[in-house]
């Protein structure tokens, strides 16, 4: 019998036998079941956590077409072989390769895997900077360096003329490209681990370079212009230990008094300048930025801690701090990520010999992306020099 038969059947029995006040009462109650009964059931979110580490995947293609390529069988094939205990891989690789353009497809769907990866990591986007397409490899921005002005005129006077003054911020594309050396066992490999190596090679190498040169970049003909090179950033030298409270005069002051937005500010400074300020003490003995900095900000904006930044080896110590407005960061991108895979290629050792990749039995990987990065507004940012001995 079903429930709703059950239901009718009490109501019924009910009216039979119990006086109008019980009755009204049961009859209320049962019509409240009965609405709820109505009522779609939800059932609880259920959270699906993906079983492979970020980039695995990515890397595991890799793998698969180089030995595709070695042993002159299909990707398909190859990822059967490789990793014939994990059917769910093997089939994706299948559903993505039956396309008409199944090579571009995947390489396509993989290698965006590797980019947050890549991205997340660097100093830049951990800040927030902005990112703009640039498919022709040239990109120019407008910027209004000083606007006309306003004043209060006499009667019969004419006002004084005045002129917005534009400027740009031009960027062209530089290329980032890193060759790896793989051991071929690694890619007869399926285990977790050597996925792991083949990915974080590559990514950290290339994540190494576009930090360093997010800060220092010369700007050449063929690297991008970090933030101490560029054009009207406030340079802030003291021949004194860091100070914590001076440091908001010297390195926020600036941008306030320059106008700048200030909508993502943030600190860049390495473990030397984070020690000082976390040992930092008010005469009492209480630490003075210990559980502000515990929580990931200072003087209330947030910070990143890198070794990018080196302290001098001279008996001050120096040391440079990075602080600004990382919305006035640009990148340019014309192409994210392209990889190429050859067991033929030769290359130069870190001794400078000749090896060949076929007589070692290795794989030589190429990463290469195409990019450029600058700063719209100078005095958006801060960078200043200090001892960290005194």
């Amino acid at each position: 019998m079903e429930i709703k038969d059950m239901i009718l059947n009490i109501k019924e029995t009910v009216e039979k036998k119990a006086d109008s006040e019980q009755l009204e009462n049961i009859k209320k109650a049962i019509d409240e079941i009965q609405v709820k009964m109505q009522r779609p059931i939800i059932a609880p979110a259920i959270e699906n956590k993906s079983k492979y580490f970020d980039g695995q995947k990515a890397a595991r293609l890799w793998k698969c077409q180089i030995y595709a390529q070695k042993e002159k069988k299909s990707v398909i094939d190859a990822a059967n072989e490789i990793y014939s205990n994990d059917e769910t891989f093997v089939n994706e690789v299948k559903t993505l390769m039956s396309g008409g353009n199944a090579g571009q497809l995947i390489e396509t769907q993989y290698y965006a895997e590797i980019l947050p990866l890549l991205y997340n990591n660097t100093i830049f986007d951990k800040m927030g900077v902005r990112r703009l397409p640039m498919p022709k490899g040239n990109l120019t921005i407008r910027k209004m360096i000083s606007g006309s002005t306003a004043a209060y005129i006499g009667e019969t006077k004419a006002p004084k003329p005045s002129f917005a003054r534009f400027a740009s911020l031009k960027l062209s594309s530089k290329k980032l490209s890193i060759k790896t050396i793989l051991s071929n066992d690694l890619i007869r490999d399926a285990s977790p681990e050597a996925d792991r190596i083949v990915r974080d090679d590559m990514v950290m190498q290339m994540r190494i370079a576009m930090d360093y040169n997010a800060l220092y970049g010369l700007g050449t003909e063929f690297t991008p212009t970090g933030i101490s090179n560029s054009e009207g950033v406030t340079k802030v030298t003291k021949a004194e230990v860091i100070d914590g409270d001076k440091l908001y005069s010297y390195m926020v002051t600036p941008l306030k008094k320059a106008n700048i937005p200030m909508t993502n500010l943030g600190w860049v400074f390495n473990p030397d300048v984070f020690t000082i300020l976390y040992n930092e003490t008010f005469p009492n003995g209480n630490y003075k930025y210990r559980d502000e900095l515990k929580n990931g900000r200072f003087h209330g904006f947030p910070f990143v801690e890198t070794n990018q930044i080196t302290t001098g080896t001279d008996a001050k110590g120096k040391v440079d701090i990075f602080f600004g407005d990382f919305d006035q960061f640009m990148i340019g991108e014309q192409m994210a990520l392209e990889v190429k895979t050859s067991e033929d290629a030769s290359y130069y050792d870190e001794d400078g010999n000749l090896q060949s990749a076929f007589d070692n039995d290795e794989t030589v990987i190429k990463g290469l992306m195409i990019h450029d990065f600058g700063v719209a507004y100078g005095k958006a940012f801060t960078v200043g020099n200090f001892q960290t001995i005194a």
